[in-house]
């Protein structure tokens, strides 16, 4: 039986985290964060380095959507 080592959240990725939640304005509401990472992940923390990197790259594509919105009349998908 082979076992995986987990490795935890690193500073890098919290720091990346709420630089993201501060573009896309969520610093004032606390709240925004903490639902979207429940949506995300199923739990309101981010403990470990896989998970904040699931949270990274949707926060990353929420800023891009942020900066290139789709036409009107088309939705995300």
């Amino acid at each position: 039986m082979q076992s995986r080592m987990i490795t935890m959240v690193t500073p890098s990725q919290r720091a990346k985290i709420r630089e993201l939640e501060e573009y896309l304005g969520w610093t004032q509401t606390p709240g925004r964060l903490r639902g979207f990472i429940l949506r995300r992940l199923g739990t309101e923390r981010v403990l470990t380095s896989e998970q904040a990197k699931r949270v990274i790259e949707g926060l990353t594509e929420l800023a891009q959507e942020r900066e290139n919105p789709p036409e009107k009349g088309q939705g995300r998908g």
